[in-house]
């Protein structure tokens, strides 16, 4: 009786471990492949690590207002890693074309979501603000632009140009880079390709300007910045060497920067 008991508990325990144990390692390895597979709706960004509202509406050649109000974004304008957000103005059949970094696979588990409000994440998933401007302390007075940096104009402005969306610059290494004007910087980093160190100046309710391919940071998001102040130093384009990418743009759509700037 005693052996007949000890066999049917083996076979219990058995039985119960078949219920419990966990998929192989092969089959959740496919599970979370497929999650990071799934395709965002046409019209659609998920949100990565360092982005900002600013940035993706860069990337996307809206205004970040505009961005703000089709998500239902409110101040503080925080948005989430794994955050899903409309890029696409309502009425349009396909979002603008871009360029981006690929996603990290742990930003694409993170379920998405449309805007803050529908989901409660912990403070770890946030990403960034959107940094919009106090404009009581953006320094005062009337925009007076400057060069970005003294060099020969490598490429202009125009779709043609191996400039497009604005002006290249060319310089040395290690040369100073400025703010173009009075602003408030909204992003810092090197999250859109193709501009490599990036760094985004909003300077009025519509104006901002971009300083790209620099070869090291000085200003970081939130900082106020005086036209002609130093806040990065140029680096280098494998293509043409020393050289400064700058774009102004306002409401979102870029503009030739030989309009704003100074005559040399």
């Amino acid at each position: 009786m005693t052996r007949r008991l000890v066999l049917l508990s083996c076979c219990v325990l058995q039985l119960a471990a078949c219920i419990t144990a966990p998929a192989p390692v092969e089959e959740q390895s496919a599970i979370r492949r497929t999650v990071r597979a799934a395709p965002l709706p046409p019209g659609y960004y998920q949100v990565r690590r360092g982005d900002t509202l600013y940035s993706i509406a860069f990337q996307y050649g809206y205004s970040f207002d505009e961005l703000a109000r089709w998500n239902a974004i409110s101040t503080p304008y925080v948005i989430y890693i794994g955050q899903r957000l409309r890029v696409m103005s309502p009425g349009r059949d396909r979002p603008s074309t871009i360029r981006v970094l690929p996603a990290e696979a742990a930003a694409a588990e993170i379920p998405a979501a449309a805007s803050p409000a529908q989901a409660e994440r912990p403070a770890a998933e946030t990403t960034s603000s959107g940094v919009v401007p106090s404009h009581d302390k953006v320094p005062a007075g009337p925009l007076r632009w400057s060069w970005p940096s003294q060099g020969r104009l490598l490429h202009a402005f125009g779709p043609s140009q191996t400039g497009g969306k604005g002006i290249d610059i060319a310089g040395r290494l290690g040369q100073d880079v400025t703010a173009a004007a009075n602003g408030w910087v909204v992003y810092s980093g090197s999250g859109l390709r193709g501009y490599g160190q990036l760094i985004i100046v909003k300077h009025d309710k519509s104006l901002l300007s971009a300083y790209g391919n620099n070869g090291k940071l000085l200003v970081k998001e939130g900082d106020a910045v005086r036209g002609g102040e130093v806040i990065a130093v140029m680096g280098e384009n494998g293509d043409y060497g020393p050289m400064l990418h700058f774009e102004i743009r306002r409401d979102g759509k870029p503009v030739n920067p030989l309009d704003y700037l100074p005559r040399q």
